[in-house]
């Protein structure tokens, strides 16, 4: 029978196990959503070349190899099994592991390991929210800004780097917070291997290093000049170490691993396609655009009033620990001043790493205004608000899962008419495509969408938009309403290859993006 500590203590993480099967199903259920630009060609192909050659080491490319390993898994747990009904003999095992990659649900079996690893970010947020002692509904708070985002959601469900990027990046915060509270080396020492396992997913996440060399010295008395060298030292090196061993091709392939990395870095410094903007001030202001107006929520008040309270939590973590402030804070402006002035590319899966930081400031400051508050009643309130923006986007979640089960053109199609002949007084043009379906299907088009003259254009993103390299991107305000399956954010990533999208826009935008079929 369990003791009163011992219930207590599953009391404490019952809402985080409940957070994270929610996740996990959500994004299970939303797991086949189609096509991704990268994840054949640049993930999944080189472990079958690993496998077919029996060379198991992943080449060098312009992704570090961590990913790789992952993808893996799955043949190599198959492997393993033939191993027990045959015994050692390589080539029936290696001949198991070719046909196991090559079946065609292989790439939906990765999806679902990448789901389930990226949401351990959930569970390290969470963690790292308790040992610095906030209560249980602050943690969830935190841990929630990950878990009921549609946007980590999404990107959760890609096979490539980002989402596990932030696994190891939550990961790192939360021993390092754990050594700030205990002083035990061996956190300290573990931060410096996790760090080297997320650089081993993702380059840029190179600052966090910084953070655990500053972690470790501030422990340490500025006046011992020796002992500092030899922990940044010994931290750096153990980081390097682990970074290695996970990309082994840094070693046995040096200049092939530096060309490939030099290339993918002068291609993000220069911009990419319509996705570019300015280096420095403007490529920080899209990174804070996108958190203010997107990330927390697809809900643009829910979002801007959640992105509002991350700077209320470096001021209320500044009063309480500076410690905890300067590591929350430090390592996402260190990431931003690096990333953001010198490289011109704008896409936001690059910047998913920073929200367990934001997420622990923006918990923290929710937490500090309802011990502000002086009435029950509007902590209650307070409580009642984040109930329901935590279930609005909840439904959301489960809405654009369904929405990828459930796929049909012209039911979008018939959205948008609906959607048109609800606003008389505005005028609509029909793109050819829109026209075809709703002729195929014998859908009524409302008389405001057949005239002459027309205010809004509706059409397939990115089929009938300007050709995919000259599309500028970030805009999220470019559409006045998408309809298709939510398996991705069109306005952030409007070329996106995979399920056809309808998108309302005003004649003014269509024209400013260059839509071919319009009249000038």
């Amino acid at each position: 029978m369990l003791t009163r500590d011992a219930l207590r203590q599953v009391g404490r993480y019952l809402p985080l196990v409940a957070l994270f099967a929610f996740f996990v199903v959500t994004g299970f259920r939303g797991i086949n959503f189609g096509t991704h630009w990268d994840e054949v060609d640049w993930q999944l192909e080189p472990v079958r070349d690993m496998v077919r050659t029996g060379l198991f080491m992943p080449r060098a490319a312009i992704y570090p190899a961590l990913s790789k390993w992952l993808i893996l898994l799955p043949a190599l747990f198959h492997g393993l099994l033939k191993a027990l009904e045959v015994g050692l003999r390589p080539t029936l095992i290696q001949a198991a592991m070719v046909a196991t990659l090559e079946r065609p649900d292989y790439l939906l079996t990765a999806r679902r390991l990448f789901v389930v690893v990226s949401g351990l970010s959930l569970v390290w947020v969470y963690c790292a929210a308790l040992t610095l002692r906030l209560r249980v509904w602050e943690a969830f708070v935190a841990a929630a800004t990950l878990g009921l985002s549609w946007e980590f959601a999404y990107h959760a469900r890609w096979v490539a780097t980002d989402c596990i990027t932030v696994q190891f990046c939550a990961l790192t915060l939360w021993l390092l917070v754990a050594y700030l509270r205990s002083e035990r080396p061996g956190l300290l020492y573990g931060a410096a291997v996790t760090t080297g396992l997320a650089i081993g997913t993702k380059f840029p996440v190179v600052p966090l290093l910084v953070a655990v060399l500053a972690v470790g010295a501030s422990t340490l008395s500025p006046y011992r000049v020796r002992d500092q060298l030899a922990r940044a030292f010994a931290l750096g090196l153990t980081a390097v170490v682990t970074f290695l061993v996970t990309t082994p091709a840094a070693l046995l392939e040096p200049f092939k691993f530096l060309e490939l990395a030099q290339y993918i870095s002068n291609r993000y410094q220069h911009g990419h396609y319509g996705y570019t903007v300015g280096l420095g001030w403007d490529h920080v202001y899209h990174v804070l655009l996108y958190f203010a107006v997107n990330y927390f929520s697809p809900y643009l008040w829910v979002s801007v009033a959640l992105s509002l309270c991350v700077p209320a939590g470096v001021i209320v973590w500044w009063r309480t620990d500076r410690r905890i402030a300067l590591l929350l804070v430090g390592f996402a402006l260190a990431f931003l001043f690096f990333f953001c002035f010198h490289y011109a590319a704008v896409q936001v899966r690059n910047y998913l790493l920073l929200a367990p930081f934001f997420g622990l400031l923006a918990a923290r400051a929710l937490g500090a205004l309802v011990d502000w508050l002086p009435h029950v009643a509007l902590r209650v309130a307070v409580w009642v608000a984040l109930g329901c923006a935590g279930s609005a986007n909840g439904a959301f979640l489960v809405r654009a899962a369904e929405s990828i089960q459930h796929q049909s053109v012209e039911d979008d199609v018939r959205q948008a008419l609906a959607y048109i002949a609800a606003r008389p007084d505005s005028r609509f043009r029909l793109s050819s495509g829109v026209q075809d379906t709703a002729s195929r299907a014998h859908l009524r088009v409302p008389p405001n969408a057949k005239g002459r003259r027309f205010e809004h254009v509706v059409f397939f993103v990115p089929s009938e938009g300007p050709f995919a390299f000259d599309w500028p991107g970030n805009d999220p305000f470019a559409f006045e309403q998408i309809f298709g399956p939510k398996e991705v954010n069109i306005e952030w990533y409007p070329t996106w290859w995979g399920s056809p999208h309808l998108g309302v826009m005003t004649l003014d935008k269509a024209r400013g993006i260059g839509v071919p079929w319009l009249p000038r």
